[in-house]
């Protein structure tokens, strides 16, 4: 088969746009999101890194990949990691616990401080989450469940102040206090009291048994609504109107507004002005009054604990009903004697938790809060299936699948709003992450409950420590709470803050919320940076490096002096047993993102992955992160992309990758030359077997298509595939003009023509021009040249736009767009002294296969004898290039010349023309005729359409050397049975070549 100029093309590899799957790094991720954002593009030369001063911004970064035929420029778009994974968000008291001074009964509680002047600092732009924020020791008394030293300096003051009391006449006078905890008798006689709740206590605990049960049995909530029986929504003071006589006055603590007058002092002032809030303060509770708590230290299982619990439910405490929930997340795992009423019982204690939530106290309100949000969290988090017996799935049951979640922590938001000026900053981030757990953001009159957190937040933001800083922030990026003026003030804070006291996780944690955010801080990113280059990295666990990493990057901020050192740090290592597979993939897919390129990291993470027995606990995007890294950085790692390779092809099922990991995976195999049919395969069977591809973006489309033609896999079912979902789809805005340029060369140079794709392409192409840049034109005239779809619409719209911009065009380009004007044979006033004056002036930049292409375009305007011609010097190479050209003698080309002897003909073999073409045989008869004869494989055809090349061979063979062209298609050569037929096949094509079934195609 001979080897015509311009009938095809290798590219020069250059990843195409990325999109947006950005791998959130746990929680890619985006996710990742790696997802496709619509922002601002950035182009960048691939394999070219310019490395910005530390906390200097940098352009947004790229997913991967968009490649064009002629290694189009890299057009970088943010690209969001897989959201960050579940993290451990632990909060230990060693880290940032700060005392807390109780306030005996009767002392006035003042408020706090006015928020200090922050300097502002610049924000910044976007689909992960890191690792859970820690987890505090949220107290109970002594912050471990048991009533401590704490408890009894409380008891001591209290008497003290009861003294007081007394001294001022209130005892005598039977005056009361307002409790926070929930109602206070008035009558002075607490042993009376202590004694009526006593004999009380099992009459009211089978009362709520038996309400709970009604409740399950009508299907309605047992602590909110009614029932068919005409039972109304039982509360804290239904429940307390039965454990007191109606004799006894009452007193109840609201937190709504403006119903606590002469809060702190005494309930009723015609009663006297009392000064103090009585023996019963906040800090204790009613309850408190009865008898002492349970004490939870000795529970190990979750059955002990919600028995204590149940057991206990009249004399608990705001306080213990905190610890209660503080505890239950921790003891979760622990499942211990089956018990048939657990979930009874468990329902109990919510219902009492919920009646009396309005009256707890700041401190007890966020550690009940921080308790069922871990809970929640942990037993709805995957997938993960448990016994009927198991204490999670009695709790999933309760809390998701009866959709009790938002009820609670709607109740908690009001309870909450009414006084989160009164909030301690670990209590406020407590608070504030619960809610970011469970990923709700209630509205709250008309605003939303994170943007009256971040009032809250702001004006007490210099008492905040780190943890308690890095809580809160993730918890806004978790609910997506935009609050710019919080990330801005936290980062003012920040920057002032003694930096040597922030643990690792909290640092990756900030740096993570602010890229996350969109409000990245170029100098918050630079104090941080430098200050984590001066630590040692060996106290940084692998997420937290990854997640660092991974937030320079997606923050848009370059410090190479930072990645020089996690990159040296983890090349350093001796070995990488400590990396997930997602700490991996993020720390590989930052540096390539971030142009950092750092061969002994990447050297390190390839020999690990490969050595490693299995890639079970890789998910889908880990694996396409990492084989596109290393692509985009041009590290060529064989024994890590065939087991990558052999892993993928190997799978049941590719139902678990999604779009972008399908797409990334094989455009990184095929842009590293990684041959590997069989993924290929795999692949393209999973895609063309989809029944609707509308969960694909179009770049996922285009990079699937590139990746194919460029690896050379042929995939005909695919190809139609994607052919008929573009050319079914009502509208194409949603592509790019590079998306586009590449779907189309893709086609071309897989050698499949769609007539239909290809006019609704050309058709958008033509709307859409004004969009293109260099490289999309070049290769949008190129592929439609090459399948010889020459649809005049398209180039005279295009040559405007090209000679208005010569000077952005590089060589192969020009090569490119004069090629397939020839081949198409539309005149423009494009090719004129400006256009030969762009060619001359890269006359020593073109290689061999450019100057055939000009030579051909040479012939061109002989053809049309406009006098457009080359300079001398280039003329002479492009003809010398085009005439050198190697060629091989085919089977096929062999049987045909051996039958046209066999049949007495006088035939020259591989005769080189005057126009410089070389034609497989001529035939020349008596009265001076000459006849070529070209016989054309299988390569100059695309569907048994001739190729652009064969089409322009063809015609000016016979107009410029004037010699009547003949063509053998394979497949008409191929059905002839015998030499007798192949010879009266031949006379009938070279004396009556107009009648012949093929000569029609070939004009």
């Amino acid at each position: 088969q001979d080897r015509v100029s311009g009938q095809r093309r290798w590219p020069r590899f250059q990843p195409p746009e990325l999109g947006n799957s950005r791998p959130q790094p746990y929680g890619l991720g985006s996710a990742a999101t790696r997802e496709y954002d619509e922002e601002e593009d950035c182009s960048r030369r691939y394999g070219r890194y310019q490395h910005q001063g530390s906390g200097q911004q940098r352009q947004c970064h790229f997913q991967p990949p968009e490649l064009g035929p002629s290694r189009p420029q890299q057009e970088r778009e943010r690209f969001e990691p897989y959201g960050p994974g579940s993290a451990k968000r632990e909060y230990n008291d060693e880290d940032g616990s700060r005392h807390y001074h109780h306030q005996g009964p009767g002392q006035q509680r003042w408020c706090r401080f006015q928020p200090p002047e922050l300097g502002p600092s610049r924000p910044r732009q976007e689909r992960f989450a890191p690792y859970d924020p820690g987890q505090a020791k949220r107290g109970y008394d002594d912050e471990d469940g048991t009533r401590g030293r704490d408890c009894l300096e409380r008891r001591k003051r209290s008497r003290r102040n009861n003294d007081d009391g007394r001294k001022h006449g209130h005892e005598e006078r039977g005056q009361s206090f307002s409790s926070r905890d929930g109602p206070v008798s008035r009558s002075g006689d607490r042993s009376q009291s202590r004694l009526r709740s006593s004999l009380r206590g099992r009459s009211r605990s089978r009362d709520r048994q038996s309400d709970w049960g009604r409740g399950r049995e009508e299907g309605k909530s047992p602590w909110g609504g009614t029932n068919d029986r005409g039972h109304g929504r039982r509360s804290w003071s239904d429940s307390t109107r039965r454990a007191y006589p109606e004799g006894n006055t009452i007193v109840h603590r609201s937190t709504v507004p403006n119903r606590n007058e002469g809060r702190g002092h005494g309930w009723d002032r015609d009663q006297g002005q009392g000064h103090g809030r009585g023996r019963v303060g906040r800090d204790i509770g009613a309850t408190s009054l009865q008898r002492r708590g349970p004490d939870f230290r000795t529970c190990q299982t979750v059955s002990e604990l919600v028995n204590l619990a149940h057991c206990s439910l009249d004399s608990m405490s705001n306080r213990d009903i905190a610890a209660f929930w503080s505890l239950l997340p921790r003891l979760a795992r622990n499942r211990g004697d089956r018990d048939p009423n657990l979930e009874e019982k468990l329902g109990c204690v919510i219902g009492t938790t919920c009646n009396r939530m309005h009256s707890f106290q700041c401190r007890d309100l966020a550690q009940a809060s921080l308790g069922i949000a871990k809970t929640i969290s942990q037993v709805s988090r995957g997938n993960q299936q448990y016994r009927a017996d198991d204490p999670r799935h009695i709790m999933r049951g309760l809390f998701v699948k009866e959709s009790q979640c938002s009820p609670i922590f709607d109740r908690i938001a009001r309870s909450a709003v009414g006084m989160l000026n009164e909030f301690e900053a670990r209590h406020l981030s407590n608070l504030i992450y619960s809610f970011g757990l469970v990923e709700r953001n209630p509205d709250i009159g008309g605003e939303t409950l994170f943007n009256v957190f971040g009032i809250a937040a702001v004006k007490i933001l210099h008492t905040f420590n780190s943890q308690e800083l890095s809580n809160m922030l993730w918890a806004f990026v978790k609910v997506d709470a935009d609050n710019s003026r919080l990330f801005q003030e936290t980062g003012g804070v920040i920057s002032g803050m003694d930096l040597g006291s922030f643990k690792p996780q909290a640092l990756s944690n900030i740096l993570w919320s602010f890229a996350k955010s969109g409000k990245a801080n170029p100098e918050l990113f630079g104090v941080l940076g430098d200050h984590i280059v001066a630590r040692r990295l060996n106290d940084f666990q692998p997420q937290a490096l990854s997640n660092i990493a991974w937030a320079f990057d997606t923050a848009g901020v370059s410090h190479p002096v930072l990645f020089k050192k996690i990159g040296d740090h983890v090349a350093g290592l001796v070995r990488l047993n400590s990396f997930d597979s997602q700490a991996l993939s993020n720390i590989a897919w930052s540096f390539a993102t971030a142009g950092d390129s750092h061969p002994e990291l990447f050297k390190k993470v390839g020999y690990h992955v490969a050595g490693l027995d299995s890639l079970d606990s890789f998910e889908p995007q880990h694996l396409s992160n990492i084989a596109w890294s290393f692509a985009t950085v041009g590290e060529s790692h064989p024994k890590l992309f065939n087991k990558i390779g052999n892993h993928i092809a190997g799978l049941m099922s590719l139902d678990s990758f999604d779009p972008q990991a399908l797409s990334n995976t094989a455009w990184a195999f095929a842009t590293t030359g990684a041959s590997h049919p069989e993924l290929f395969k795999k692949i393209g069977d999973h895609v063309a077997g989809l029944g609707s591809l509308n969960s694909f973006k179009p770049q996922n489309l285009s990079n699937i298509a590139w990746a194919f033609a460029t690896a050379g896999a042929s995939h005909p079912e695919l190809f139609m595939k994607i052919g008929d979902h573009v050319a079914g789809l009502d509208s194409l805005d949603s592509f790019k003009p590079q998306e586009i340029s590449n779907t189309v060369w893709a086609y071309a140079t897989a050698r499949v023509f769609d007539l239909g794709l290809f006019e609704k392409l050309v058709t958008v192409a033509v709307i859409k021009r004004e969009y293109f840049d260099g490289q999309a034109v070049a290769n949008f005239l190129w592929a439609c040249a090459t399948v010889g779809h020459t649809d005049e619409r398209l180039f005279s719209a295009l040559a405007p736009l090209i000679g208005s911009e010569l000077d952005k065009f590089n060589e192969q380009e020009l090569a490119n767009i004069a090629w397939a004007y020839s081949m198409a044979n539309v005149p423009q006033d494009l090719f004129n002294e400006g256009y030969v004056g762009a060619l001359a002036s890269n006359e020593k930049e073109f290689s061999g296969e450019q100057l055939s292409q000009l030579h051909q375009w040479q012939l061109w305007q002989q053809e049309l004898v406009l006098g457009i011609e080359l300079p001398g010097s280039l003329q002479a190479k492009c003809r010398n290039a085009f005439t050198s050209q190697g060629y091989s003698e085919s089977t096929l080309q062999n049987d045909v010349v051996g039958e046209l002897k066999a049949a007495r003909l006088v035939i020259d073999e591989e005769v080189l023309l005057g126009s410089g073409y070389r034609i497989d045989a001529s035939v020349k008869f008596s009265d001076g005729r000459i006849v070529a004869v070209e016989v054309d494989g299988p390569s100059h055809f695309i569907d048994r359409r001739p190729t652009g090349s064969t089409i322009l061979k063809h015609r000016q063979v016979a107009r410029l050397d004037r010699i009547e062209v003949v063509s053998v298609p394979f497949w008409e050569w191929n059905e002839l049975k015998n030499s007798e037929m192949k010879q009266h096949y031949l006379r009938v094509k070279l004396f009556n070549g107009q009648n012949c079934k093929s000569s029609n195609s070939m004009e």
